[in-house]
């Protein structure tokens, strides 16, 4: 079975979250309440912290453009920081090459720096290489984190979450392999991922011409599966989506990503409330498939949602398992999350909407506990699990 990967990458700078340092710009920037919310251009230091303290108050993540790459560099030099490869395809590459599931990389436009990070022995479509290396910087905060603003107003986190900020010519453009549609001829399970940063109408519109071509190539049986993100052009956004929405078999997202839809609050523990989230998200996305996934379930909405119950099971637990262990979890460690409990506020969910057809929920699993959490990249371990969840002999090859 080929699974095929795209479309962009990164690197990411994942910086070691100090609050006294971002305290103490807030106050050199002279942040105050009364500078929140903010939902405004990224153009200085000043707006970047607005933005972040945003999202923190807001107990939310996810993905910002910022004016300036060399701001990202400033910024990023405020803390110390590890280094590694980024992009949805990429991290749900490496989840899966832990298991020894092999699959096929595309990536798109993206510098030496990146090359150097990957394995030689990995399959890889590259488009070129040679452009310059610009890190996507990755701000993660731990639940019950509190930074003051210079008034004095705390802003506490009460849920572990991460920031993401952008400003990636390479992943504005997402050049494509002359290989690709080859490579679409001979795949089982295609990720498509990492257009949401293109910012150019023409480029768009060449873009998408490419892809529909290459995506003729595809199988009838072919899976086609979209991992949602946050877009930097909102009006690029919705052509970029309606592209999508007529060519992929499942759309899927985030709880971020779901709220920020609907533009409401969703009670995750409420089954009624959740079955209304998905009836509103079914109506903007009409795709064969919808799924949701959130830290206390993972929901398909469609004609034969049961059908994708593994692949949501599996998509959750490995989600899990990289949240309460991280970058370096082993399958034992898979295992091991295989056997926690399930979440109290999943399980309501999942029985309230047992009974609704079209509709399919597992709940996640309950780490419980303190201490460290990973925020990064836990989407991307979601598709990894989903793809080899619906994958059934993969699955089994894989035996955990």
């Amino acid at each position: 079975m080929m699974i095929l990967l795209g479309l962009g990458a990164s690197i990411d700078w994942e910086v070691e979250w100090s609050a006294r340092t971002v305290e103490r710009r807030v106050h050199q920037l002279g942040v105050s309440a009364a500078d929140l919310p903010y939902c405004g251009p990224i153009r200085t230091e000043r707006d970047l912290l607005r933005t972040l303290l945003t999202l923190m108050a807001g107990g939310t993540g996810g993905e910002r453009r910022v004016e300036s790459a060399q701001l990202l560099f400033e910024f990023g030099d405020l803390f110390a920081r590890t280094v590694s490869l980024g992009g949805t395809n990429v991290r749900a590459w490496k989840e899966l090459a832990k298991l020894g599931v092999s699959s096929t990389l595309h990536i798109g436009g993206v510098g030496q720096g990146l090359v150097d990070l990957l394995p030689s022995s990995t399959d890889v479509l590259w488009s070129e290489t040679g452009a310059g290396s610009y890190p996507h910087l990755i701000v993660q905060y731990p639940e019950g984190t509190t930074v003051t603003t210079v008034d004095g107003v705390a802003i506490t986190t009460d849920a572990p979450n991460r920031a993401i900020l952008v400003n990636d010519p390479a992943s504005e453009q997402v050049q494509l392999a002359k290989e690709l549609p080859a490579a679409m001829g001979r795949s089982d399970l295609v990720l498509l991922s990492g257009l949401n940063a293109m910012r150019d109408r023409r480029l768009v519109q060449i873009r998408l011409a490419e892809l529909q071509s290459a995506l003729g190539q595809l199988p009838d049986s072919a899976l086609v599966f979209h991992e949602d993100a946050g877009y930097h052009d909102q009006g690029l956004a919705r052509e970029i989506r309606e592209f999508l929405l007529g060519r992929v078999d499942v759309f899927s997202m985030n709880e971020d990503e779901m709220v920020g839809h609907l533009g409401r609050d969703v009670d995750l523990a409420s089954a009624e409330q959740v079955r209304a989230a998905l009836a509103d998200l079914g109506a903007m996305f009409p795709v064969p498939m919808l799924v949701v996934h959130t830290r206390h379930w993972a929901a398909a909405r469609g004609e034969g949602a049961a059908g994708f119950g593994p692949a949501l099971r599996w998509g959750s637990d490995l989600a899990t398992t990289r949240y309460r262990v991280g970058d370096d979890w082993t399958a034992q460690d898979l295992a091991t999350t295989g056997k926690l409990p399930l979440s109290d506020a999943g399980r309501t969910v999942r029985d309230g909407l047992s009974e609704s057809p079209g509709l399919w929920t597992e709940p996640t699993r309950s780490v419980g506990g303190t201490g460290p959490r990973t925020t990064i990249g836990l989407g991307d371990a979601f598709v990894a699990g989903f793809l080899l969840g619906h994958g059934t002999d993969i699955a089994l090859e894989v035996g955990v």
